[in-house]
């Protein structure tokens, strides 16, 4: 039965609202944990003065559950089970995260999760449209949480796949991967694997130029927003592959004091006098000509 409208419920939800909203204007709104929370119970109650889906607006995600359940995520990247529901089973069960949260309680706040303002989203025919509006704040939180950590010397960058079975217009199909449909990532790590900045895939969007960065097309553009976070002549080094890998990409690191070494397609190169693949594949070319 829908959940009977009256103005206490309302009222529970605003205070909720106007406490969290404060939490966020003391803490500069740089806490993610607050904005998430915010933006949960915004959420919550439009679909409850909407009275949409009552069955999943009935309770309140507090901030203990919001940690709970971040936790239960923290938990399952770890402890693998091939299906999430496993984890409160009897025979395949994790019991930390059984004893922290109930399945049904767990369900109910991925159901009406939220991390950005809906109203806020731009139309798809807007200049400045994000198809990542839902998760930037979260994306940026990451990204910013993650630069803090100090930069190797040595660096990579390369794409990664974030494995899903869902569907999704962003999902991409990458057949050399361990995990070939999923979300793809652009990333720049440390030696050791730690990322420090990321980016999710997301079609031909349009990003913009800062400090008079050039035009280098969609890959070399990639590499040169992951690299803002690399310090100009310090002797930091970028290892990339030959999907990266451009003259005019590794003319412009090297102007802005950033080392960089990859393999390259023989294409990429203005007039190469190579052989051609088919030429030095032969027997009668010495090895290592």
């Amino acid at each position: 039965m829908p959940r009977t409208l009256d103005s206490k419920t309302i009222e529970e939800y605003l205070q909720v609202l106007d406490q969290s909203e404060d939490d966020m204007d003391s803490s500069g709104g740089e806490e993610a944990d607050e904005e998430i929370y915010y933006e949960n119970n915004r959420q919550l109650l439009a679909d409850l003065v909407n009275e949409v889906d009552a069955e999943h607006v009935d309770f309140f995600c507090g901030r203990n559950d919001l940690n709970k359940f971040l936790g239960i995520l923290i938990y399952s990247s770890i402890v693998k089970n091939p299906n999430f529901r496993l984890y409160w089973s009897d025979q395949y069960g994790y019991e930390p995260i059984k004893s922290t949260m109930t399945q049904k309680h767990f369900e109910k706040i991925c159901y009406v999760l939220h991390f950005n303002d809906n109203t806020t989203h731009l139309p798809q025919d807007h200049p400045n449209h994000d198809r990542l509006h839902k998760i930037r704040h979260v994306i940026d939180e990451l990204n910013t949480r993650y630069a803090t950590v100090p930069l190797e010397q040595r660096l990579s960058l390369d794409e990664q796949m974030c494995a899903t079975k869902m569907s999704h217009y962003m999902k991409q199909y990458l057949p050399n991967k361990p995990h070939k449909w999923g979300f793809k990532l652009f990333l720049i790590c440390s030696i050791y694997g730690f990322v420090h900045k990321f980016e999710v895939y997301s079609g031909s969007e349009k990003y913009l130029h800062i400090n008079g960065e050039l035009d280098l097309g969609p890959t070399g553009n990639t590499v040169v927003r992951l690299a803002r976070i690399v310090p100009k002549r310090a002797n930091h080094i970028i290892y990339f592959d030959n999907f990266y890998t451009s003259v005019p990409l590794v003319t412009y690191l090297a102007k802005e004091g950033i080392y960089c070494l990859g393999s390259i397609q023989s294409n990429r190169i203005p007039n190469n006098k190579l052989p051609d693949k088919k030429t030095l594949m032969k027997k009668t070319v010495p090895r290592g000509h």
